[in-house]
């Protein structure tokens, strides 16, 4: 409840103070009389005084000398004072009384009426400055709690944040104008994009405009049904790479009605890269056994072609020539039919294993030994750099993945002969993936060749030196490990090169080199 203004009257004539009483008793005030400088200072300790009217002229203290100790006591703002006198007051009376606290001068006989409206005046200033002080400390309490939701939000945004930042999977949210205002850490890995650059845009930029339909468009059905959509879609990331996403979007409504959309990303790349690579794999492996099967099926008859054709050449000795030519076209025709068998065989034997991590840099080496032991390679020089970082891991089919290596070093022994320079660099490519040159100095190839450099069945050697099944079985086993295999030559007589791509995957961490980081 609002207390009453304090008014402090101080005459030492009792009917002057009745009088004052009379004249102010409409206001609504409470009025504190004193007969004294010395009885008012004792009434008002401890009170906040609207005004004061004091008279100039009292025995023991002046109005002037109450005043000055009134003021003195006081802390804050001063008491407005209006002095009463019967005399004249020169400019030094005047200079006294302003320099005391005066605010104003009556003389007597006072007008009833200039008293009641200047009294009237101080007290609408008071009660204007004490609803001032009211709502100051009104405003500072909201204040105080204002800061208080302030530090709780900002708490719980911290706290949300830390949540939506420890979730592997991208997320974001959009307003109804499709703009970013909320992204985790993921996305922003995902797209190589800093938050601040997301937040407040709609980001069409980073994607691709076909990309950018389908965003668009899931998003509109989101706000406009208020349905959830889940949809697998494209994205190119920051690298540059399209990866198959699937998105699932839902509508949020706040308490005002504002709208937004909530997406969560699950990046499925990998696991369809995984399952296509696991389809091949059971087809190739369906595919091996198969093979197997019809080259031993073929195997037996052509044995029985093969043996029969040697024991008619053997007893023809005085039949004529051009039969015996005829017979010995089918036999070597017979023979190659075996090796292609062969190559067939000893491929079919390399598809369908499993697959563990593979040392390129030791496999390499272990090929270049296998080569070596069916070709002489002494006078060939051979230079094997490896430039992997530590942390980069390939897997694969160990067997499979040393018959192309095999067979590409085996082609370049044969096209430089005894003689020669082979150099094999392992290196890190773009896109996750690893590089392995291998260059010789050898015949070279020309264009005509390379347009069917790997084509089943179409050798580049002379007849009866290869089965045209080497270059399409490697090429063939590196796709089926997502990777591909190129050729690069100048023409004849400048050598070859073989560029292979391999995909790999960062080695994981150990468990207690993770443990460590997370207790740190």
């Amino acid at each position: 409840m609002k207390s009453l203004p304090n008014i402090l009257i101080v005459d030492d004539n009792a009917e002057n103070l009745t009088y004052f009483e009379i004249v102010l008793k409409p206001h609504k005030l409470r009025l504190i009389k004193a007969e004294s400088g010395f009885e008012a200072l004792e009434k008002i300790e401890n009170t906040d005084l609207a005004l004061a009217i004091i008279d100039v002229r009292m025995p023991g203290m002046s109005g002037y000398e109450l005043a000055m100790k009134m003021n003195e006591e006081k802390s804050g703002e001063k008491v407005p004072i209006i002095f009463i006198t019967a005399n004249y007051v020169d400019e030094v009376q005047l200079f006294k009384g302003y320099g005391s606290g005066a605010v104003d001068f009556i003389f007597k006989p006072i007008n009833n009426d200039i008293l009641y409206y200047k009294v009237q005046v101080f007290l609408d200033l008071f009660n204007q400055k004490q609803t001032i002080v009211r709502e100051s400390d009104l405003l500072k309490k909201y204040s105080q709690r204002l800061a208080g939701l302030n530090a709780s939000l900002k708490t719980s945004r911290e706290y949300l944040d830390k949540i939506i930042n420890s979730v592997a999977s991208p997320i974001f949210v959009k307003d109804d104008r499709y703009r970013f205002c909320l992204v985790n850490d993921a996305l922003c890995k995902l797209l190589a994009v800093p938050a601040e650059d997301l937040l407040g845009k709609t980001g069409f930029e980073h994607f691709p405009d076909d990309q950018n339909d389908v965003f668009l468009a899931k998003d509109r059905e989101v706000f406009f049904t208020g349905r959830e959509n889940i949809n697998e879609e494209l994205l190119t990331d920051g690298a540059g790479k399209i990866r198959t996403i699937i998105t699932s979007k839902t509508l949020y409504t706040d308490a005002d009605g504002n709208k937004f959309l909530v997406g969560i990303i699950n990046d499925i790349t990998e696991r369809n890269e995984m399952e296509k690579k696991f389809l091949a794999s059971e087809k190739l492996a369906v595919m091996g056994r198969l093979v197997a099967d019809v080259a031993h099926e073929i195997n037996n008859p052509l044995a029985i072609i093969m043996g029969r054709t040697q024991l008619m050449l053997r007893r023809i000795d005085n039949k004529p020539t051009l039969f015996k030519a005829q017979l010995t076209t089918i036999l070597e025709s017979a023979r190659r039919c075996k090796v292609i068998l062969s190559g067939l065989l000893s491929y079919s034997r390399t598809i369908g294993k499993d697959e563990d991590v593979v040392n390129l840099h030791d496999m390499i080496l272990e090929a270049v030994d296998n080569v070596n032991y069916q070709y002489e390679m002494n006078f060939i020089e051979i230079a094997l750099r490896c430039n992997l970082p530590g942390n980069i891991e390939i897997t694969g089919n160990k067997v499979a993945l040393l018959s192309v290596f095999v067979n590409l070093i085996r082609n370049a022994r044969q096209a430089m002969g005894e003689k020669g320079n082979l150099s094999i660099l392992i290196e890190k490519g773009n896109n996750n993936q690893v590089k392995i040159e291998i260059r010789d100095t050898g015949i070279g190839i020309s264009v005509d060749e390379m347009q069917k450099l790997f084509k089943p069945f179409i050798s580049g050697w002379k007849e009866g030196e290869g089965t045209g099944l080497g270059l399409a079985t490697s090429r063939g086993i590196i796709e089926t490990h997502g990777g591909m295999m190129t050729a690069e030559s100048e023409g004849e007589g400048t050598g070859a090169k073989f560029i292979i791509l391999l995909p790999y995957k960062l080695k994981k961490k150990e468990t207690g080199q993770l443990a460590r980081k997370m207790e740190d």
